[in-house]
């Protein structure tokens, strides 16, 4: 043990300065040559770790500075137990969720960036609250835009703030009487309705939900309840109720976004697995390629100015642009099955449509630049301006 304890010893001090290696000789011949030693010194310095016990005087004798402190190597020791621990909590997931009921569900969304826990717990019986809801929503579509603070009870110390100021100016949340109840625990009517808004999600038609306790969904909530409940995103419980006004839990919350996104893109790359589902694109850098979707694809605000390409796409559903730049969005060879929606918060996105793309409709909820460029399809077929959209937002049509 004196041995390896003067190695440390040199590792850190020899020379006056740093030094790093496993060499005794090299280091302690950089530490001399440093203070200009003779060939004599570096000798003896090298022969004081030849190996044989009891050495470690003369080799303090030629190492520079004070020695190390005693306690450095628990405390080093210490702290490479301390991050193991954490590395192997991180990658064990939560510890409270095994045998869960979602908790295959809660591991994709930790995975994804869009759910977090308590201290290595996640509590999926929890009630959730309207900020944690708030912040789950905004970690998948990663909202830019903020806007003025209507609320009386938001400030920005809360750590909630910008995600709750971010959905109000997205249009998904509104509040109560100039308040945002942050702390309030988020119903089931009211989850639903924040996330049809989020996911622009419609009912064919105007009908009441099929739960036995229909009646006491709220009529604001009514087609957010009847829309999800046709894609399936909601179910309601085994006794054939919804129950509107009961308290959302924080697994009952994973299970929506579940139920609704078969897979969120959320780091930049290629990609080309076909999707089963919605799919949520909410960063830049991301090219689709040789692939398709089964249901709707949204390029979320969290893109930004960056750049999304599709080439060689077949969408059976619709594309939602949310976010995007002035010559970001590309699609080449795309086949839109649905509509083309574009809602960018300020108004400033380019589609491009070259090769045989074909989009039979595009909305347009907000400016936007449209661009068709050595089209062999039928580009972009029917074009949709409604007469609220944004106003002082343009519209450009290019080919």
């Amino acid at each position: 043990m004196p041995e390896i304890r003067s190695i440390h010893r040199c590792v850190f001090y020899c020379g006056g300065r740093k030094q790093f290696g496993t060499d005794a000789r090299r280091i302690v011949e950089r530490g001399a040559k440093t203070k200009q030693r003779s060939r004599t010194d570096w000798n003896t310095a090298a022969t004081a770790h030849s190996g044989k016990p009891g050495n470690t005087t003369q080799m303090e004798d030629h190492c520079m500075g004070t020695s190390q402190p005693k306690w450095l190597p628990y405390v080093l020791s210490l702290l490479l137990m301390f991050l193991i621990g954490v590395i192997s909590a991180a990658a064990a997931g939560f510890q409270d969720t095994e045998g869960h009921w979602a908790e295959e569900a809660i591991e994709k969304w930790q995975t994804s960036g869009v759910i977090s826990g308590y201290e290595g717990a996640f509590r999926p019986d929890d009630k959730v609250t309207r900020a944690e809801f708030s912040t789950m929503v905004n970690n998948m579509m990663k909202y830019v835009e903020i806007g003025e603070n209507p609320f009386s009870d938001l400030n920005a110390s809360q750590w909630f703030y910008e995600a709750m100021l971010k959905l109000y100016a997205a249009g998904v949340m509104n509040g109560a009487d100039g308040k945002a109840l942050p702390d309030n625990n988020i119903t089931r009517q009211e989850a639903a309705v924040m996330v049809a808004r989020a996911f622009h999600l419609k009912t064919d038609s105007a009908g009441t939900p099929a739960f036995k306790d229909a009646a006491e969904i709220a009529v604001w909530a009514k087609d957010a309840v009847a829309a999800l409940a046709s894609k399936q995103v909601i179910r309601g419980m085994e006794d054939g109720t919804f129950r509107p006004n009961d308290d959302l839990t924080r697994a009952q919350a994973v299970a929506m976004f579940d139920q609704l996104i078969a897979q969120l893109i959320h780091k930049p790359g290629a990609y080309s697995a076909d999707v089963q589902g919605n799919l949520v694109v909410n960063t830049p850098g991301v090219v689709l390629k040789n692939m398709s979707v089964a249901g709707d694809l949204y390029i979320a605000q969290g893109v930004g100015d960056g750049e999304v390409s599709l080439d060689n796409v077949k969408i059976k559903g619709s594309v939602f642009v949310y976010g995007g730049g002035e010559n970001s969005v590309i699609f080449n060879n795309v086949d839109v099955r649905g509509a083309l929606v574009v809602n960018r918060y300020n108004g400033k996105v380019r589609i491009l449509a070259t090769g045989n793309t074909s989009v039979s409709l595009t909305v347009l909820e907000s400016g936007a630049i449209l661009v068709a460029k050595e089209l062999t399809g039928g580009g972009f077929e029917k074009i949709l301006i409604p007469e609220n959209i944004v106003k002082g937002h343009e519209v450009v049509l290019d080919g």
